[in-house]
């Protein structure tokens, strides 16, 4: 994907423009996707933006943060269930988020309490994927 894709795709979600970015191929360049908008978002003029379009990039903003939730607990279920952390020498999903991505004990247990808490509530975790409720209404 080029650099010129990527910054119109992230524009479009910043304008609440839902489908109109290149699908991937593969889960990397579905991440190399999400970094690449996410990270042009972050470097966004946001002031320069007109009200309806700070507007459209909170609502899409909303709904990312929705999917990303649901994406992540997904993926750290199966991470969890598979012993991937055993892999780095750690006892505990928890543990392996602790050390991989620099977070809080308390943070890990919130994205593995997240994990259970949609494994037996499937249908808040399809309507999460969807962005169609917050974390904090599925909650």
């Amino acid at each position: 994907m080029t650099e010129t894709s990527e910054r119109s795709a992230a524009g479009a979600a910043a304008h609440g423009v839902r489908g109109s970015a290149p699908a991937a191929g593969s889960i990397a360049e579905a991440l190399a996707l999400l970094e690449a908008g996410l990270s042009f978002l972050a470097g966004a003029d946001a002031p320069a933006l007109t009200m309806a379009e700070q507007a459209a990039a909170l609502r899409a903003l909303a709904r990312a943060e929705s999917m990303q939730l649901a994406a992540a607990s997904k993926v750290l279920r199966a991470f969890d269930v598979g012993g991937g952390y055993e892999l780095d020498g750690q006892r505990t999903a928890r543990s392996w988020l602790r050390w991989q991505t620099q977070i809080t004990s308390a943070a890990a247990g919130w994205a593995t309490g997240w994990v259970q808490r949609l494994a037996a509530h499937p249908e808040v975790w399809g309507a999460l994927a969807a962005g169609q409720v917050s974390p904090s209404w599925a909650r």
